[in-house]
């Protein structure tokens, strides 16, 4: 017996809304669905996946990344406009001895960099210097947008990365780590309210406790005490939004466990208002059926361990 070897199978965004009008028995999949009903479908669709988002902590849309901190700075815009911070990076050190107003620097290696890429250069003032690549002119050198505004000493750290990362819906993990070595720590998750009673939130030192507050567009990320040396960085383990339908072609930014279980949900989602009432009642059945499935085949199985809140709320993000 033969079999295909593939595992690739999966559905554009516009054979989903295909199939779920089929499902209701609105239109045949041989009939061209009319702009107006594609649209509203199209509507449907997006919103149920972000509707998703709220009730899902499933592991295929968890994400790592790091942010790089500051000198003395407590607060971090976390967006794909915020501050330093991305899915991956690399690092090296300074070769030989820059100048204040050096704009071609000497570094260990520029594997891994490339142009426009952002680029932090630690300064031997104690803070770090963001600019741009220009240009990669050889394995251990590059030249950047903006000059030094302060001199930067052999074996200074240097990081370099290509694109942010998207506002997390939920911060699940954090560590600190030295860049210079491999060595984490874990950081305590800590309530919107404990961080505000916090008496003096200009302590410095290495990080111990984070909180997280994701907001609309930008997640403000808060670390306690904050940061006194730039070569302190928070790698965190996040859960990530569920991307949107935009063109016709898009594949659904879901396993293929779940793709049926959409399909199934979003016919459900139109049945009432295409007066499908008959049909209704053993679609939804369906459609939550399915949609539990997916969700406990795509959860964690390893043992959990209980224990009572030693705090005065379990925690809220507000």
């Amino acid at each position: 017996m033969a079999t295909s070897n593939s595992r690739d199978f999966t559905l554009t965004r516009n054979n989903i809304v295909k199939r779920a009008f089929n499902f209701i028995n609105i239109y045949d999949l041989n009939n061209t669905i009319d702009s107006q009903d594609q649209d509203f479908a199209l509507d449907l669709l997006n919103m149920l996946l972000k509707s998703w988002n709220a009730e899902t902590r499933q592991s295929w849309n968890r994400q790592n990344a790091t942010v790089f901190t500051a000198y003395q700075d407590h607060q971090y815009d976390l967006s794909l406009t915020g501050d330093n911070w991305t899915k991956s990076y690399v690092n090296t050190t300074i070769s030989a001895d820059e100048a204040s107003g050096q704009t071609v620097i000497s570094l260990t290696s520029t594997t891994g960099m490339t142009a426009a890429d952002r680029i932090g250069i630690e300064l031997d003032g104690g803070t770090r210097q963001w600019t741009t690549i220009v240009s990669v002119d050889s394995s251990t050198q590059v030249t950047i947008t903006t000059a030094l505004t302060g001199a930067a000493a052999a074996a200074n750290t240097v990081i370099a990365y290509t694109s942010k990362a998207d506002r997390p819906l939920e911060i699940l993990t954090a560590t600190w780590q030295d860049i210079t070595t491999s060595v984490e720590t874990k950081l305590t998750q800590i309530l919107y309210e404990e961080y505000q009673y916090l008496p003096d939130k200009t302590t410095d030192g290495s990080p111990s406790c984070f909180m997280y507050h994701p907001q609309l567009s930008t997640g403000k990320l808060y670390l306690w005490p904050r940061p006194a040396d730039v070569n302190l960085i928070i790698n965190i383990t996040f859960q990530e939004s569920i991307e949107d339908f935009d063109s016709q072609s898009d594949n659904a930014d879901i396993p293929q466990e779940w793709e049926y279980a959409l399909m199934v949900n979003l016919a459900a989602a139109l049945a009432f208002p295409y007066g499908r009432y008959p049909e209704m009642d053993k679609i939804k059945q369906e459609a939550m059926m399915l949609k539990s499935l997916a969700l406990n085949y795509d959860n964690d199985n390893t043992s959990i361990l209980l224990s009572p809140n030693s705090r005065s709320n379990s925690r809220t993000n507000y």
